[in-house]
């Protein structure tokens, strides 16, 4: 065996590697109706049934608006409240690996979404959690006034944080995920 050959039977291979990236095709018009019917879809199929899930919540998309050319909207699952990114020729959209996580900048900083394919013609699009799981949340109204707090969140300009002399180490500094969804400034 040659010494090429060894060294090439110790390199390491991933088990899992990250899919290829699907390029998304741009979405001139609202994607509300694709994203309800994707999500619809997992509702009665993959989720049917499962014990996490809140019997006062259906599939809903509660806000959908255009920022930076893309749609930022917020879906409402029986599972789960989600800032979805969809393709709309815009600034924000970054095509990657289903599974793979994508740093977004929107208004309010910097987010972190994962990349998944939507059914029923959705395509490529970006997820983020922001309620997992929804039990707690009392009526789609409830998931209604929250997805509506979110996105207006999300387009306002995160502020500008100035050191305090009073402040301990021990406070987090900046914007976090809990002050985010719990509407607090910090």
């Amino acid at each position: 065996m040659s010494e090429t050959q060894g060294f090439l039977r110790n390199v390491r291979v991933p088990a899992l590697r990250a899919p290829a990236a699907l390029p998304a095709t741009i979405r001139v018009d609202d994607p509300s109706p694709v994203l309800a019917a994707h999500y619809a879809a997992i509702a009665t199929t993959r989720m049917a049934g499962l014990p996490f899930l809140n019997p006062a919540l259906e599939v809903e998309v509660a806000q959908c608006r255009r920022l930076a050319g893309d749609w930022l909207a917020v879906v409402i699952t029986p599972w789960s409240i989600l800032l979805t990114l969809v393709f709309g020729g815009g600034a924000l959209w970054r095509d990657a690996g289903q599974g793979e996580r994508v740093r977004c900048e929107l208004p309010v900083g910097e987010m972190a979404f994962i990349a998944d394919v939507g059914e029923n013609g959705l395509g490529p699009f970006l997820y983020c959690p922001l309620i997992a799981p929804a039990q707690g949340i009392e009526s789609q109204a409830c998931a209604r006034a929250i997805a509506a707090e979110a996105i207006d969140a999300c387009l306002q300009a995160a502020p500008v944080l100035m050191p305090q002399a009073d402040r301990s180490d021990s406070e987090p500094q900046g914007l976090t995920r809990r002050t985010f969804l719990l509407g607090r400034r910090v």
